[in-house]
């Protein structure tokens, strides 16, 4: 089962932060939107592992502003 924030393509795992970006600060400074967001990657990574999945260290990208994904620019805003 593939959980709500992950997109997978062929061979791609695609998450997505969420679209509301809840401001309160949860623990030690860090937002709730945030701590939501390091709990869904901790979430599918879990799921990767139990699978015996395997990821390229080399090809993945963790918490940054923008990325491409099949031609199109990701960021925040959208494609």
């Amino acid at each position: 089962m593939v959980p709500d924030p992950c997109d997978i393509y062929v061979d791609d795992v695609i998450l997505k932060g969420s679209k509301i970006r809840d401001e309160t600060f949860v623990r030690d400074g860090i937002r709730q939107f945030m701590f939501d967001h390091i709990m869904d990657i901790d979430r599918i990574l879990a799921k990767l592992d139990f699978a015996n999945f395997t990821l390229n260290g080399y090809k993945a990208f963790f918490c940054v502003p923008e990325v491409t994904i099949l031609s199109y620019v990701c960021n925040q805003d959208g494609r």
